[in-house]
C-alpha cells in the first residue's frame, strides 16, 4: 500500500452541513437528517452503509448518534465506540450496543462511570485540536484601533455574553471586544450595545480563532461548556485565557498557571481580573505560554491523532489485554 493511502479508511454519516469539513479529506460522505431518534431515514441510511461499508468500528458521535443509530444484529463483527460529549444519558450508547466510551475530559469520563458505565470500560482521550490560522484578522479590517486593549470571545453562550458586555461598560474606553455572537438574534444584540454604548468598542466576528490569535487574550464566556475546546484552541494561538468555571475549562485550566477561572455571576470581578491583565503583559506572556506547553503535549493535531489512530487500531482488532497510554489518554481495551 503507498505511503499517502490513509491508516483508517473513513466513511462519515452526518448532517449534509457538515460535508463542507470533510472536502480534500479521504473520507466518504452520506447526508441524513438527524431530525430525532424516530428518523427512519437517518437510521435506514446508517443501517445501508454497515451493511455495504462492514467497518471494523462504528465510532457513534454523541448521545445523539447513539440514540438514532440501528442496534447490533446477531454476531455483528463492527466494534461500537460511544463518544461522550456532554452530560447526559449514557444509557443510549448501551442500547446502540457500544463496547466502550471515549470522553474528551476526565469529569466527562467520571460522569459516565457514576452513571453506571462500567468503569473498566470508560476512557480519556484528548481532542484533535488544529494549529491556529497563520495569519490572524487584522484590526483595519474590523475597525479596531491597534493601540487598543483587545480581548477576543471565542465562545460565549447568552448568559456569558451578558456577563462580559457587563464587564467591559466597567473597563476603560481603551478596551475593545471581538465577540464570536452566541445569539441567533443579533439585533437583540445590537440593541444591548446601542443601549449601553458600547457599540463604538464592540466587533462581531464570525472568525473566532482569527479573532483570538489578533487580540491580547482571551475570554471564553460559556457557561455550559462540558469539553472547553475554546479554551485548548485559545492555548494553541498563544493567548492568555480568561474562562467562565464551566465544567470543561474548569477541568482543563490549572488557575493562575495556565489560565484564569472565574465564577459567572461577578461582572465586576471579571472586570477587574481583565483590566489587571491587560495591564501585566508579563503576566499574559507567561500564561500564554503555559497554555502552549499544555496544548503541544496534549492536543497539537501530530500527538493527538496519532493517540486517535492507536485507539481505533486496537479497538478494531482482535481483543488485547488491558493498556494505558501516555499523557491525554486513558483507553481500556
Amino acid at each position: 500500500m503507498a505511503d499517502s493511502a490513509p491508516k483508517v479508511v473513513q466513511r462519515l454519516v452526518a448532517p449534509a452541513d457538515w460535508q463542507a469539513q470533510t472536502d480534500g479529506l479521504p473520507v466518504g460522505f452520506r447526508a441524513a437528517p438527524f431530525r430525532s431518534f424516530l428518523d427512519l431515514t437517518t437510521r435506514r441510511r446508517i443501517a445501508d452503509e454497515l451493511a455495504v461499508f462492514r467497518p471494523d468500528l462504528l465510532l457513534l458521535w454523541g448521545g445523539e448518534a447513539a440514540r438514532i443509530a440501528p442496534a447490533p444484529h446477531g454476531a455483528e463483527r463492527t466494534v461500537r465506540l460511544g463518544l461522550l460529549l456532554a452530560y447526559e444519558e449514557v444509557a443510549p450508547f448501551a442500547h446502540a450496543g457500544a463496547r466502550r466510551l471515549v470522553a474528551p475530559t476526565a469529569d466527562l469520563a467520571d460522569w459516565a462511570r457514576e452513571s453506571g458505565w462500567p468503569e473498566e470500560e470508560v476512557g480519556v482521550l484528548a481532542p484533535v485540536v488544529p494549529e491556529p490560522p497563520v495569519a490572524p484578522l487584522l484590526r483595519e479590517r474590523w475597525d479596531t484601533p491597534g493601540a487598543a486593549d483587545l480581548i477576543a470571545v471565542p465562545a460565549s453562550d447568552e448568559p456569558g455574553c451578558a456577563l462580559a458586555l457587563d464587564a467591559l461598560a466597567r473597563l476603560s474606553e481603551e478596551v475593545w471586544l471581538w465577540l464570536a455572537p452566541p445569539t441567533s438574534n443579533p439585533r437583540r444584540l445590537k440593541r444591548r450595545l446601542r443601549k449601553d454604548r458600547l457599540s463604538g468598542r464592540v466587533r462581531l466576528v464570525d472568525a473566532p480563532e482569527l479573532a483570538v490569535a489578533g487580540a491580547d487574550l482571551a475570554l471564553v464566556a460559556r457557561t455550559d461548556d462540558p469539553i472547553g475546546l475554546p479554551v485548548v484552541a485559545s492555548w494553541a494561538a498563544e493567548r492568555a485565557v480568561v474562562a467562565l468555571a464551566a465544567p470543561g475549562p474548569a477541568a482543563l485550566i490549572a488557575h493562575d498557571r495556565d489560565g484564569l477561572l472565574l465564577t459567572p455571576d461577578d461582572p465586576a470581578r471579571l472586570a477587574d481580573v481583565l483590566g489587571r491583565l491587560l495591564a501585566d503583559p508579563l503576566r499574559c506572556d507567561r500564561l500564554a505560554a503555559a497554555g502552549r506547553a499544555v496544548y503541544d503535549r496534549d492536543y497539537a493535531a501530530v500527538r493527538a491523532a496519532d493517540r486517535w489512530q492507536l485507539m481505533l487500531e486496537t479497538l478494531a482488532g482482535p481483543p488485547k489485554a488491558t493498556q494505558r497510554g501516555e499523557a491525554g489518554t486513558d483507553i481500556r481495551v
